[in-house]
């Protein structure tokens, strides 16, 4: 009985750490508002934008960064340029900042020779605040032709055809 119930309850611990370590993919919408996620972007002149894509602090900042590279690219071609550079950009990882109580714990004891036992543990932190996964860049918008070979320039229709669309 004991034996299942240790099985049992190591597949559980192990289910839910699993799940914990999960990164969803982020959602391309528009943002609603300053603390929603999705994209948003600002004008700062006539070919010059500051575009940004928030995302749960759980999604990987290599997936938020494309998306606010589509958003980039979709804005380069409704204004009717050809491709963009990236002059600047911010990133973070987001995350939680909380209180941690404890951890997981196993223990095995033998008293006598004549019994044993099992035992084990989970606690769980308490969130106190999340902070977003962002990517803020401001990007400078061109009518061809692109410069060759330029690391922060993309072509924004090829940016846009390469990847299917993210929503």
């Amino acid at each position: 009985m004991r034996k299942s119930f240790f099985n049992w309850a190591s597949g559980l611990v192990l289910a839910v750490f699993v799940a914990a370590c999960a990164s969803p993919e982020p959602v391309y919408k528009k943002s609603t508002g300053p603390r929603d996620y999705g994209f948003s972007e600002r004008r700062l002149d006539a070919n010059t934008f500051e575009v940004q894509f928030r995302d749960a602090p759980e999604s990987d900042r290599a997936a938020v960064e494309r998306l606010m590279l589509y958003r980039a690219a979709e804005l380069t071609l409704s204004n009717g340029f050809d491709w963009f550079r990236v002059v600047n950009r911010k990133a973070r990882q987001g995350g939680a900042t909380g209180l941690d109580l404890g951890g997981l714990g196993v223990g095995v004891g033998v008293v006598g020779g004549s019994s044993s036992g099992v035992g084990g543990g989970l606690s769980i932190g308490l969130p106190i605040a999340k902070d977003p996964t962002f990517v803020k860049a401001q990007i400078e918008m061109y009518a061809a032709p692109q410069p060759s070979g330029e690391a922060n320039a993309y072509d924004a229709r090829s940016l846009i055809s390469s990847r299917a669309s993210p929503s």
